[in-house]
């Protein structure tokens, strides 16, 4: 039976190192993910305005019930995957690898994170605007007239309202 190897000093420098390399450039595959899933969602969010946008004069009620949710959605997406993808750019320089920005920087970046989690109220908003479509068989001029307006007008009113609530109290700042 063999005993196992000593490590020396050296050895142990080197295992160091190795392991050091081994979770920076995890952590460079990791900052890559978020910068293409951000980059992909940016641009499929942009394209979804964009055909919103060409067809925006159309008449029919159920398509622009749908326009004003998937705009609004978008938007918010668009904003939120900006910060999630290139927001470790705004972090304070030396907290955070590949940190560039200083704490008004940082306070931006949260900043528009709070507005941008408005993207997954209007996500739920479009959820429950389908369900009163084919679970209950509501109107397109019903949902225009009644469930729009709630729709629409909540997530923008809750995340404005949180983002300035935070922004006044001084959320935002650093000690």
């Amino acid at each position: 039976k063999k005993s196992p190897k000593r490590c020396t000093s050296a050895h142990n420098k080197n295992c160091f190192i190795l392991i050091k390399a081994i979770m920076v450039n995890t952590s460079n595959l990791l900052f890559s993910m978020y910068v293409v899933s951000g980059t992909l969602s940016i641009i499929g969010s942009s394209s979804i305005l964009v055909l919103i946008y060409k067809d925006r004069k159309t008449k029919k009620m159920d398509k622009r019930n749908n326009y004003m949710l998937l705009a609004a959605l978008s938007f918010f997406d668009i904003i939120v995957s900006f910060v999630l993808g290139y927001g470790w750019n705004f972090y304070p320089d030396g907290k955070h690898p590949w940190a560039q920005g200083n704490d008004n920087t940082c306070m931006g970046h949260t900043f528009l994170l709070t507005l941008g989690l408005a993207s997954t109220y209007y996500n739920a908003s479009l959820a429950v605007y389908y369900v009163f479509v084919v679970k209950f068989g509501k109107s397109a001029k019903w949902m225009y007239k009644w469930a729009m307006p709630s729709l629409v007008g909540l997530p923008a009113i809750y995340a404005t309202t949180m983002t300035a609530t935070c922004l006044s109290v001084g959320s935002y700042g650093f000690d």
